[in-house]
């Protein structure tokens, strides 16, 4: 629990410079299956990028527009020229995720979290599309085994 808010605390940091609501990247059921089901596969040539593959939100943000990881994506099933816009649906999806569990689970830290005022996640919640974030939603479980956090 400490782990996920710390990382989510960080997250927030990272990216609350940006306020904008997300487009959806029309990240599909088939995307995130293909994410899950490749993944070792990517993890290995995502190596040369130096990117921590076993941390959702460092995924997200390490990986750029570069035409190679966009070749890789689209390789292991994420397809379309937005694979990299998708990857990071998945990942900030995930988080996001991940953070309303842990919130559902542990009412007493919800209620604290509440009581401040504001959302730790809200700058991430507007990276990814309530239609993305629903793709992803539905394979938390597949996704929960990928990034280690059974």
């Amino acid at each position: 629990m400490k782990k996920l808010l710390f990382a989510c605390l960080a997250l927030f940091m990272a990216v609350a410079a940006f306020s904008q609501s997300a487009k959806t990247t029309g990240v599909t059921d088939s995307d995130v299956q293909s994410f899950c089901k490749n993944f070792k596969k990517m993890e290995a040539d995502f190596k040369k990028f130096d990117v921590d593959t076993s941390d959702a939100q460092a995924l997200a943000m390490a990986l750029g527009a570069d035409k190679s990881v966009e070749q890789i994506l689209n390789k292991n099933g994420i397809s379309g020229s937005n694979a990299i816009d998708k990857l990071r649906a998945i990942a900030y999806g995930y988080v996001i995720a991940r953070y309303d569990e842990a919130m559902a689970a542990d009412p007493e830290a919800a209620a604290l979290i509440k009581s401040l005022g504001r959302d730790p996640i809200a700058e991430t919640r507007k990276l990814v599309a309530d239609a993305d974030k629903k793709v992803v939603g539905r394979h938390l479980q597949e996704l929960k085994k990928v990034f280690g956090d059974e």
